[in-house]
């Protein structure tokens, strides 16, 4: 998944010689949440070690913080150049920087293809439609149900409302 990925996004720019790609990803999609190398966090490692990482982006992932404390630590870890964004500095990120792609992964995918991820990815894909920013999802067959006909009917993970408080 992760060089088919990286393999397309380097297809589809014009790469200058010495150009690299910034990549926006949105919550934890790399070897702590899924097997092995990752599926979006797995695009953006693949293609580091192929010296085509600019730099990584990665939002916060509210309320739970999976961005800013796995990604993170990923990233750190893997020493890739990498800045947290909060999740709603997406569109302020889009304006002010080159980003080449956004690579998501994702937790259903329906039999139209309808996706299903972390809240933020819905923003983060609306502004990169504004922006003609290519928007990839990097998963896994395993996670296409062909029982659900759209994502109408995907179930969504709803968290505890104290997860978004502040504790005393």
């Amino acid at each position: 998944m992760a060089e088919n990925g990286g393999r397309w996004l380097v297809a589809f720019h014009t790469l200058l010689d010495g150009e690299t790609l910034n990549v926006l990803t949105v919550c934890n999609t790399g070897s702590l949440a899924t097997s092995g190398y990752g599926t979006a966090l797995g695009l953006i490692t693949y293609l580091s070690e192929h010296q085509q990482l600019g730099r990584a982006y990665f939002t916060q992932t509210t309320p739970y913080h999976q961005g800013s404390r796995l990604t993170a630590l990923e990233l750190q870890t893997l020493e890739i150049p990498s800045t947290m964004i909060c999740d709603t500095m997406v569109g302020s990120l889009f304006q002010h920087h080159k980003i080449h792609a956004v690579a998501v992964g994702a937790d259903r995918i329906a039999r139209n293809g309808d996706t299903a991820n972390k809240i933020g990815t819905y923003n983060a894909a609306v502004l990169a439609a504004r922006h003609n920013i290519p928007f990839i999802v990097v998963a896994p067959i395993s996670t296409v149900d062909l029982d659900i006909a759209d994502g109408s009917k995907i179930p969504i993970e709803h968290r505890p409302p104290i997860e978004a408080c502040l504790r005393r």
